[in-house]
């Protein structure tokens, strides 16, 4: 089974690779990862699985989910460099001239889920970051001008 998450992806990899004869799903949208698990379940396709992800946050929640809700441990995955490549999809591969054959790579729930995790992570760092007030150069006049008028008062009791 060769899971997609877009026609784009689906479209890049018919390209290059022989999947006439595997069964294909393409979620069209990462939100539909419960719906591809009840299928899979439903039609008993839960052996020699193959993810075609985004190399994004919500593509490795998509793989993440699908392999919780139909307790997969292992299956066939795009290899990305999680940060060098991040938001890449297998179109993007294509368009570089790769073979996205020799990117399938046997991958595990567990190395998915701590990709989630990392990714998670820095996502809350970046807001916290945003959150932090800017310093502006305005901020910086008013405070060397306060320190000036702190100055020239001591100054003053002379």
């Amino acid at each position: 089974v060769a899971i997609f998450e877009s026609k784009m992806d689906y479209a890049a990899a018919y390209q290059q690779m022989p999947i006439d004869d595997v069964n294909v799903i393409i979620a069209n949208t990462t939100s539909n990862a419960h719906k591809v698990a009840e299928l899979l379940k439903k039609e008993n396709l839960t052996e020699n699985v193959m993810f075609f992800n985004q190399n994004d946050l919500p593509g490795y929640k998509f793989v993440v989910d699908i392999a919780n809700d139909i307790n997969l441990k292992k299956y066939k995955s795009i290899n990305y460099d999680v940060i060098e490549e991040y938001k890449k999809d297998v179109n993007d591969i294509l368009i570089n001239d790769e073979k996205i054959a020799d990117r399938i790579t046997d991958c595990t729930l567990e190395q998915h889920e701590k990709i989630v995790n990392s990714l998670e992570a820095l996502k809350n760092i970046q807001k916290e970051l945003e959150k932090k007030p800017q310093i502006t150069r305005d901020d910086l006049k008013r405070a060397n001008q306060n320190q000036q008028q702190e100055q020239n008062r001591g100054y003053e009791r002379y």
